[in-house]
């Protein structure tokens, strides 16, 4: 029925298969009008979800160094791949004297998705003692795979004071058409200056569009209504670190500042981050690391 239908069709089907709702006239095979057979009242809800799954990158790079060894030019090319699975069980009971009291609905999504980016960049040697370096990196590019498997299970009145448990599990994957997902890139840059063979202090700066994440194809009715919510909400954010370390004969002391924007036009939903790092290491010699503790 979704393959033929739609998907909407099929949470009709699972809704009235399981008595969850009725069409307020069964005669009628053009009835669009439906009531809900759980009543109104107090309910008691649970929703459980499980995940599981990994995303990769495996990355091709080169590297060279021209003008008199000042200046350092690098690039990755980088393909990804995604394989995720989400199970989420939602869970109602009632005690309203309604014709069903209780009703479980099962998902279980997979995702499958593979992707490629580019990253280049470079660090130049003004001097013995400042490098200033430059990186940009490309949007991922991702093409996405999904399918949905759905089951729902009712409990309803049998109308003698027993009680019937309708399960409707079609064992049908519903395999969506594939789509484009494009993510953020970003570009940054970076300045650093080094105390002879005493120390370092470091200062980058990155900025990304987050509201340059797009679905496609565009003209599909949810991508778009996606697309123009990113366009909403997002915004550019960017992110400032400060670094530096000091070295004491074999001891290194070591500081961070790290300042990121929130991505979000509304800070209410998630505000700027701020955060501080202290270390402190130690060095045997030039054969054996160094340890941060």
């Amino acid at each position: 029925m979704g393959e033929d239908q739609g998907f909407g069709v099929q949470q009709g089907f699972l809704g009235y298969q399981s008595f969850v709702i009725d069409a307020v006239d069964n005669n009628d095979e053009f009835n669009t009008a439906y009531v809900s057979n759980t009543g109104s009242g107090t309910f008691d809800q649970q929703l459980s979800q499980n995940t599981s799954g990994y995303q990769s990158k495996l990355s091709f790079n080169g590297g060279a160094l021209e003008i008199k060894n000042r200046l350092s030019l690098g690039l990755n090319i980088n393909t990804h791949y995604i394989d995720y699975q989400r199970s989420t069980s939602f869970s109602e009971h009632n005690n309203n004297g309604a014709l069903v009291d209780a009703v479980r609905f099962n998902n279980f999504l997979d995702v499958q998705a593979s992707g490629i980016s580019l990253q280049v960049g470079a660090i130049a040697k003004v001097t013995d003692a400042i490098r200033v370096g430059a990186a940009y990196e490309s949007p991922t590019w991702y093409d996405v795979e999904e399918s949905i498997t759905q089951s729902v299970s009712a409990r309803r009145s049998d109308g003698s004071g027993g009680t019937i448990t309708e399960i409707i599990d079609p064992n049908v994957v519903n395999i969506f058409a594939p789509y484009d997902l494009r993510t953020p890139g970003s570009i940054s840059g970076s300045l650093a200056y080094i105390f002879g063979k005493k120390g370092l202090i470091s200062i980058d700066y990155s900025s990304r569009n987050y509201s340059s994440l797009k679905f496609k194809p565009s003209n599909e009715p949810l991508f778009a209504e996606n697309n123009q919510q990113i366009d909403q909400d997002l915004t550019n954010a960017g992110t400032l670190r400060i670094g530096g370390e000091y070295r004491v004969s074999n001891w290194s002391l070591r500081a961070g500042y790290r300042n990121e924007q929130s991505p979000y036009k509304n800070k209410d939903i998630m505000d700027d981050l701020t955060g501080y790092s202290l270390g402190l290491g130690y060095t045997w010699g030039t054969n054996v690391s160094r340890y941060l503790l």
